[in-house]
């Protein structure tokens, strides 16, 4: 329970850290501007927004002089808004989250519920039977079952909060909410913030 409840406030934290970033969100524009004057002319052009793929595709792609676009982004930003290379300590918990996935935790989330269902049959049985010389042992042992399903309920609501606010954050960034797993979307910028300190 605690590697799952460890697991799922990583989600959560990397999640807050990409929504929440004023410079990420800044960059992505400045991104979106840069691909649409790039596309002038063609079908492209205008677009309103991009996939996050796209930002896997900045190290990649090339100019006529041999540097990528994201060594081109770098250099606009080191000549008009430095600050903004800041940009890469806004995700302390990405890295960590981008090796998570709710298959995986989904299992774990099954287990944990297969064994408060043994539980609560046990709780009932302590509940039924009659006082005994150890009644300090059963009731040591009722305390104990009751504090293991306050806290799967407390774990159980955290992972509906993970699950929503990665399904949020999907949305917000024109991604597939539904289908989107952390260690694709936290993976490329995971990438891309790696790639974004070796241009500076």
């Amino acid at each position: 329970a605690d590697h799952l409840e460890e697991d799922i406030d990583l989600i959560i934290k990397a999640t807050k850290e990409t929504k929440s970033s004023a410079k990420f969100r800044s960059l992505l524009a400045i991104i979106l501007k840069l691909g649409n004057k790039l596309n002038e002319g063609t079908a492209k052009e205008s677009a309103a927004g991009f996939k996050m793929s796209g930002l896997v595709k900045l190290t990649e792609t090339k100019t006529n002089r041999g540097e990528t676009l994201l060594d081109y982004v770098v250099t606009s930003m080191i000549e008009n808004m430095k600050e903004m290379l800041e940009v890469v300590d806004d995700f302390p918990h990405v890295n960590g989250a981008s090796r998570k996935s709710f298959g995986t935790l989904k299992a774990a989330m099954t287990k944990l519920q297969g064994m408060a269902k043994i539980t609560d049959g046990a709780l009932n049985k302590i509940q039924q039977e009659d006082e005994s010389e150890d009644y300090i042992g059963m009731q040591g042992l009722l305390d104990f079952f009751t504090e293991a399903e306050e806290r799967l309920t407390a774990i159980q609501e955290k992972y509906k909060e993970m699950e929503l606010g990665f399904r949020a954050l999907c949305k917000y960034l024109g991604e597939e909410g539904e289908t989107a797993e952390p260690q694709q979307l936290f993976g490329t910028l995971t990438h891309f913030v790696g790639s974004l300190r070796s241009a500076k």
